[in-house]
């Protein structure tokens, strides 16, 4: 988790997740606030932990890849929201699930013309599914381990469906 001068406990949460497919190690994720529209993107995210304050708020996971290759939205976003003063568990992000899956989500190639902005993307076909695995008390306690600044920071479940 980097440094953000302006973010704080008082003024945003902490996100906890990660991304469960070595496939996708590396990837970029961008979550946009479904009120203000501000993106925030995590680069870097690897196959354990991600972490990243947030201010208070819904968010959508917009796109998720790698950054020249991002995959967007296809069906319904995955969705979570924040709380400040909290370590928010948001998920393990699995790729190829099944239809049963209660936070399937489905993401597809993000199609740009020339000199768009992100928001002017489309998403023509999906490509893959996704849904949000709990495994809370791990990921929070390795976050904490990793972080021991916030190890009695309370925590709370704000996992993506």
């Amino acid at each position: 988790m980097t440094s953000d001068e302006k973010f704080n406990l008082q003024n945003a949460g902490i996100i906890v997740g990660s991304i469960d497919d070595a496939a996708y190690a590396g990837a970029d994720i961008q979550f946009r606030d479904t009120l203000s529209g501000s993106t925030y993107t995590i680069t870097d995210a690897n196959a354990s932990e991600f972490s990243m304050w947030l201010p208070a708020g819904t968010y959508a996971v917009s796109a998720i890849g790698p950054s020249k290759a991002w995959l967007g939205t296809y069906s319904r976003p995955l969705t979570f929201s924040v709380s400040n003063g909290a370590i928010n568990y948001i998920g393990d992000v699995s790729y190829g699930c099944v239809q049963q899956s209660p936070s399937l989500a489905w993401y597809g190639q993000r199609y740009c013309g020339i000199g768009s902005v992100p928001e002017q993307c489309t998403t023509a076909h999906p490509l893959t599914s996704m849904c949000v695995i709990d495994n809370q008390q791990q990921s929070v306690s390795a976050f904490k381990d990793n972080f021991s600044q916030f190890s009695d920071t309370p925590e709370m479940s704000a996992l993506m469906n």
